[in-house]
């Protein structure tokens, strides 16, 4: 099962960007969204940003996400 997280693009550099997830900084492919800009919420997925958020939908997915950490963290 793969994993894709909301990330808050800061940078572009040609096809790669910046974001960051959490408190992590991390490289990605911009590929598949090539109108990013810094500033977007970009949803990746091993390394590729696959799509371009809303902040809203950005929030959405991040608050479901911790919602289930804390239900695994609580043994529910």
């Amino acid at each position: 099962m793969c994993v894709s997280l909301p990330a808050r693009l800061l940078a572009v550099d040609g096809p790669r960007g910046t974001v960051q997830i959490g408190s992590r900084r991390r490289g990605v492919s911009l590929l598949a969204v090539p109108e990013a800009q810094p500033g977007d919420y970009v949803l990746v997925s091993l390394g590729v940003a696959v799509q371009r958020l809303s902040a809203g939908e950005a929030a959405q997915v991040l608050e479901t996400w911790e919602a289930i950490n804390a239900a695994f963290d609580s043994g529910a």
